[in-house]
């Protein structure tokens, strides 16, 4: 199991080397397709352990679909971007990452409101040593807005804020 801390999950840790990091593979073609990364594809790496069971250690527990890694121009792991396998999950994510770093510190809710459906809800969770922000995607139209994720990056990193992310490819389905 990896069990989420303060700068991650289990082996994978913001402010690690990718040598420090095992089951790393660079982001490949299978991945470009479903996601556009930035700020290129050469700052993305995908994990390949075992991510069956994400969690506390204790009673919170769920798979994950696919872990990503991005590096700095140090090769330092700057942001961790996990998309839970939600249709096997059948528990509330957003109750677990509270369980684990306490109520969340802005929640936003409604927004992408077409029509009078949520279509998605962002819950933002501050570690206890407040260095590492923890931000979680809640979707309800995955074909729209791309699968549910789970990130981490460090508070004052403002580079691994704005500049890498990765971006669902729906105008490709």
């Amino acid at each position: 199991m990896l069990v989420f801390n303060n700068t991650g999950l289990g082996e994978l840790q913001l402010g690690k080397t990718i040598e420090q990091i095992p089951f790393l593979q660079p982001f490949n073609d299978a991945d470009r397709k479903l996601f556009l990364p930035s700020p290129d594809s050469e700052s993305w790496y995908k994990y390949t352990g075992e991510c069956s069971g994400l969690g506390d250690g204790k009673f919170f527990s769920f798979p994950a679909q696919s872990i990503y890694l991005s590096v700095n121009k140090n090769c330092i792991a700057n942001h961790i971007w996990i998309h839970p396998n939600t249709p096997v999950i059948g528990m509330d994510i957003a109750e677990g990452l509270r369980g684990i770093y306490g109520i969340p510190s802005t929640t936003a809710g409604g927004m992408g409101n077409l029509q009078g459906t949520t279509n998605y809800t962002f819950y933002f969770y501050v570690t206890a040593d407040k260095s590492v922000q923890v931000a979680y995607h809640r979707v309800f139209n995955i074909d729209y807005y791309g699968p549910e994720f789970i990130s981490f990056h460090f508070l004052k990193d403002m580079d691994a804020l704005f500049h890498y992310r990765l971006t669902y490819r729906s105008w490709k389905k």
